[in-house]
């Protein structure tokens, strides 16, 4: 966004034109008030907007007048300032949440961001990319849930069943078949089978829980 007026008109750091006021769409429904350069097309973007700009305001804004970007490329030099600290030089930026093939640059003070023609759409691209990856990731996630014994566990309940006493108990019955006396045990020992089976569903609890 612009500064009020009466005050110095911000600069372009690319070309060294004047940067104008423009409005954009934004996601969420909102409007973006945008610095760009009317000749070289670059856009200054002040702290947090460039994250809500859109995919097809970036296309918008990459529509500049080819004849004048080639003016300003042929007869001007910006001086690579920040347009809106003015004095402090932009340096290129790297993050993980930005391509790596474009050449963002920030200021150091205000934490604003210039963006050369071409570097909008770029990013617009990479961040839906990057947004359609992390749905896709949840969505694998939701299918192994669903594919697990019982289905997705239910909100605010615990990831796996806890064992009830009574497979505890036979379980013991099966490690220490015989009373402490020396005779039998109190009641007859299940089957191997049935033994094996639940012996297996509680080691199965315990992984889960030590992995998941």
């Amino acid at each position: 966004m612009s500064s009020g007026g009466g005050e110095r008109s911000m600069r372009c750091p690319q070309c060294g034109g004047a940067l104008k006021e423009v409005f954009q769409e934004a996601i969420y429904g909102r409007v973006l008030l945008l610095d760009q350069c009317g000749g070289c097309g670059g856009v200054w973007f002040d702290k947090w907007e460039l994250l809500l700009l859109t995919e097809k305001a970036a296309a918008e804004l990459e529509a500049v007048d080819l004849k004048a970007l080639r003016t300003a490329r042929a007869h001007r030099a910006g001086d690579g300032k920040c347009p809106r600290c003015l004095y402090r030089d932009l340096k290129v930026f790297n993050d993980p949440n930005l391509p790596d093939d474009a050449s963002i640059k920030r200021c150091p003070v205000c934490c604003g961001l210039w963006l050369n023609r071409g570097e909008m759409t770029r990013y617009a691209r990479f961040r839906a990319e990057k947004t359609a990856a992390l749905g896709k990731g949840a969505r694998r996630k939701n299918m192994i849930l669903a594919d697990r014994p019982g289905g997705p566990p239910e909100k605010g309940a615990p990831l796996v069943k806890e064992a009830d006493l009574h497979t505890l108990r036979r379980l013991q019955r099966a490690i220490k078949p015989m009373g402490v006396d020396g005779g039998a045990a109190d009641h007859d020992p299940p089957a191997p089978r049935e033994v094996l089976r639940d012996g297996a569903w509680i080691v199965l609890q315990s992984l889960v829980r030590y992995f998941w």
